[in-house]
């Protein structure tokens, strides 16, 4: 779906972004990740053409954008930052109806549409539609821009940062809200962050940067056994294998024998809170359970290591 070949940056003397190549699949979540500065919004702004490449292409659907109309490249990608940038001035269904109004939508499909966005992210039409963004929480204003991003059903989503100015509650949900989202639409995703913790969550594949260069591309599993880069196993941190436990479900590993363990987590709780609870109680196993609290299974510590020792093999 996008494909950067040797993109560069320049601003006079300063290389903001250096000889970057990247393929992003469709339907995938690529996550930008690295330090302040090292390049990742000034990569998104150029696949949207807010600031043009100093060399390189970026090819989008294998044509090279620079042959698409400037507004028909961006109407095809939903846009979301960290400072939301809804118009103070219109109303949330206003807002959300920004583009699909640019695309001549008739009243009845845009009350339709609008209707579905706030459903999708999980806030009440009769509650919110007529409130101007002032009226909003942090949390409910990045919901709003997520609905706005998605409006016109644009086949790439391009999101700077968009959950880093709310606290860290709003942003887990936020973030459990958007992948629900994205298992139903499938879009086509680049997504910048400096959070560790996020890319891991999100990411189908993460693109670690460093000033400006590429320096490891790879799925969140992947980076545990293939990377060699020690400015990567650097910034992720020894407890990076600890992180990626929550990727995995308990329900997922449980094993059909004997449940014997008082210990007891959910089949819908990730690894890394299993493990957590394992080290809590003093228990080297957990009975694992469904929704009515019946048993499925059990996993022990020793299941939790194959995870990581077996991913990807």
């Amino acid at each position: 779906m996008i494909r950067l070949e040797s993109i560069r940056k320049d601003y006079g003397s300063m290389t903001a972004v250096k000889d970057l190549s990247l393929e992003i699949p469709a339907g995938e979540i690529c996550v930008l990740l690295g330090l302040s500065g090292c390049g990742k919004s000034t990569t998104l702004r150029m696949i949207n053409k807010l600031i043009p490449p100093s060399s390189g292409h970026i090819y989008i659907n294998g044509k090279d954008a620079d042959e698409y109309p400037v507004e028909k490249l961006r109407q095809s990608m939903g846009y979301v930052v960290q400072s939301i940038g809804l118009f103070p001035h219109f109303t949330v269904a206003e807002n959300i109806a920004t583009v699909p109004r640019l695309l001549k939508w008739d009243n009845a499909r845009l009350d339709r549409r609008i209707r579905e966005m706030l459903m999708m992210v999980g806030l009440d039409y009769d509650t919110y539609s007529k409130k101007y963004p002032n009226e909003l929480s942090g949390g409910e204003a990045q919901r709003v821009g997520v609905a706005r991003a998605l409006a016109a059903d644009p086949p790439i989503l391009l999101m700077d940062e968009p959950f880093g100015a709310v606290d860290p509650l709003s942003r887990k949900h936020l973030q459990n809200e958007f992948l629900k989202i994205q298992r139903e639409l499938k879009k086509t995703v680049i997504f910048v962050t400096h959070d560790v913790e996020e890319a891991i969550k999100l990411g189908d594949k993460i693109a670690i940067m460093n000033c400006g260069e590429l320096q490891e591309y790879d799925t969140p599993e992947g980076l545990i056994i293939r990377c060699k880069n020690q400015f990567v196993k650097d910034f992720l941190g020894s407890e990076y294998a600890i992180r990626v436990l929550a990727r995995f479900s308990a329900g997922g590993i449980a094993h059909e024998r004997d449940a014997k363990s008082e210990v007891c987590v959910p089949a819908s709780e990730n690894l890394q809170v299993a493990l957590s609870v394992m080290i809590e109680r003093g228990s080297s196993s957990l009975t694992v359970t469904s929704q009515d609290g019946t048993s499925v299974g059990s996993i022990s510590i020793g299941d939790i290591v194959d995870v990581l020792r077996n991913t990807e093999n």
